[in-house]
């Protein structure tokens, strides 16, 4: 365990100082996969807290997610998370912080002890269905963020925090990066193609509904059911090959489905714009609704199909099928007859298209999110 990059240490900030304060916050996060939705997450914050003249210090494990923020000239401190005491000495040697903005489990204990030792304010965000033993440190904790309302409804309904010291925060899009120059046309249509099917995400068991309904849909389409269709699948997990061989379905009389592995933002931007849906949960559903493609939602607690409509209202809830009270599995035909729906006219497509762009980026406006959250620093802030 060692000090990535030399923190450029300054004085933390007197609590209840001036808003345009620059201050120094220290984010552990504890992930098992390399990359995904968590990094991104805690990336957007020291993206938002850089922008603004701050200091963000993340401690996080080796790996490509720490490269990426050692490039971005974010401060990092490497650990395995095995040795809590340890990991308190490395964080309390680069100190000291205004505020301790910690992520579940590992990394909430180190958090927990860093906001003991200088005293000040300590946040969690829960991601996912559970609680991180709340209950235990309720009293230490200042505020705690869900991504979506689900989980702040399980938090009350399986603890006793204070109501008010829960606040949903869901992700947000970039519309700087993903969102669509202008009213997109229904190409596959007018260019009488295959659709082209972008999923985008961890290739893991926790996207299970996803992976059910994309086989699902291959096995159907192998056997002329449905629309052809033209599929990319844009990640990286342990259940790779299980989707390669579940792709051998489509014989050469298909188009071959792509993997192409992780890549950058600017090119899964570049896939969800030139996708014609898109199959995900959470921050991928939203970045590809933000791109104008109709998007299916298939999270790891249900299949919740086209955003559209009512729909929407039970995305918003549970992060795009993330969150519920109940898993549910997949139904059989469900994708297929989904697809069938949305490529059976251009004018529909072209609709659910335009409502998907603007309905992202009126509830999922990454820079105004950015604003809540900075605005919630300074509230715990000013005690």
């Amino acid at each position: 365990m060692k000090f990535f990059r030399r923190s450029k240490r300054k004085p933390a900030a007197p609590r209840g100082s001036e808003t345009d304060r620059s201050l120094r916050v220290f984010i552990p996060v504890y992930y098992v996969a390399p990359l995904g939705g968590l990094q991104e997450h805690v990336r957007q914050i020291t993206r938002v807290l850089q922008r603004q003249g701050h200091v963000p210090v993340v401690m996080c494990k080796p790996g490509p997610f720490a490269d990426q923020l050692e490039e971005a000239g974010v401060d990092v401190l490497l650990t395995d998370y095995a040795d809590p005491a340890k990991d308190l000495q490395l964080a309390t040697h680069n100190g000291p912080f205004d505020l301790v903005h910690a992520h579940p489990f590992q990394s909430r204990t180190v958090g927990l002890r860093v906001a003991e030792h200088f005293s000040v304010p300590f946040i969690l965000t829960l991601h996912a269905m559970y609680v991180d033993a709340v209950d235990q440190y309720d009293d230490k904790l200042d505020l705690l963020i869900t991504v979506c309302p689900a989980i702040r409804d399980l938090v009350v309904s399986r603890t006793d925090v204070r109501h008010a010291k829960i606040v949903p925060l869901h992700n947000g899009t970039d519309l700087s990066v993903f969102r669509s120059s202008g009213q997109r046309k229904a190409l596959w249509a007018s260019q009488k193609r295959p659709a082209r099917i972008a999923y985008v995400g961890r290739l893991a068991e926790m996207k299970q509904n996803a992976f059910s309904a994309i086989a699902d849909a291959w096995n159907r389409q192998s056997k002329g059911e449905g629309p052809v269709c033209q599929w990319q699948i844009v990640g990286d997990g342990p259940l790779l090959e299980d989707l390669q061989q579940a792709a051998k379905v489509l014989g050469p009389d298909h188009p071959p489905v792509e993997f192409t592995g992780w890549l950058g933002q600017d090119a899964v931007a570049d896939i969800y714009r030139a996708a014609d849906a898109c199959i995900g949960p959470g921050r991928s559903a939203l970045d590809s609704m933000a791109a104008g493609t109709p998007t299916i939602a298939a999270g790891n607690y249900a299949y919740l199909g086209i955003v559209h409509g009512k729909t929407r209202l039970e995305a918003h809830y549970g992060n795009f099928g993330e969150c519920r009270e109940t898993q549910e599995t997949y139904t059989d035909g469900h994708l297929t007859r989904d697809l069938e729906w949305l490529f059976s006219s251009a004018e529909r497509w072209e609709e659910v298209s335009r409502q998907s762009a603007a309905w992202a980026a009126e509830h999922f406006d990454q820079d105004r999110i950015d604003r809540q959250l900075i605005s919630l620093y300074r509230t715990v802030l000013q005690g």
